[in-house]
């Protein structure tokens, strides 16, 4: 049973829920409430403030939840063909990243044009294609995990022939002269500026 049709149940039996300020949830008159009832609240009290908030979503979001669960089950369909039929009928578009990261593995939109962008910038900086491709997969990793370090790869102080110019302008303490950078390990690096 979802919120709305928990909070239908409610009305009918007399009892009325409203938001209070503080995001509590007021039951009138909670003298009327039965223990499954308040059990009930109780788990779902996050969805009920939002039902009622947000009445027309929470009402959208459930309809369109049973209709992808009647295609799935009646039409004996994947989840995701259910989903994607279910949205054409309600009219609405589908979250591309619904089932992407964090919710599961798969790259996400916002991962997959950064990865591509980085593989694109390491070829131009010269690196084969297979191995930008690896270098810009361990970067979405690095990412996931909230990782600080960088590759030298990475930085707008590479120069065209591999070298880095922030050492060689002496904005690195204590690095002198041109510096071959380690372009393929992740450090960290006081000149480091993104590309």
């Amino acid at each position: 049973m979802g919120a709305p049709d928990l909070l239908q149940g409610l009305r009918r039996a007399g009892i009325a829920l409203s938001v209070l300020p503080s995001g509590d949830l007021a039951v009138q008159p909670a003298s009327k409430l039965s223990q499954d009832q308040r059990a009930a609240i109780k788990s779902h009290k996050a969805a009920i403030v939002q039902a009622l908030q947000h009445p027309d979503e929470a009402s959208q979001k459930e309809a369109f939840e049973e209709r992808a669960a009647i295609i799935e089950h009646d039409g004996e369909m994947s989840r995701e063909h259910a989903e994607r039929m279910a949205a054409e009928i309600h009219g609405e578009p589908l979250d591309p990243d619904r089932h992407c990261w964090p919710q599961t593995e798969a790259m996400n939109t916002r991962e997959i044009d950064r990865f591509t962008g980085r593989v694109d910038s390491f070829v131009m900086c010269g690196v084969n294609p297979v191995k930008a491709e690896r270098l810009a997969y361990s970067l979405v990793t690095r990412d996931r995990e909230g990782d600080d370090r960088r590759m030298c790869l990475e930085c707008s102080g590479l120069d065209s022939k591999g070298r880095c110019t922030s050492a060689r302008r002496g904005r690195i303490e204590g690095v002198i002269g041109l510096l071959e950078p380690v372009t393929h390990i992740l450090h960290r690096c006081e000149g480091f500026e993104e590309r």
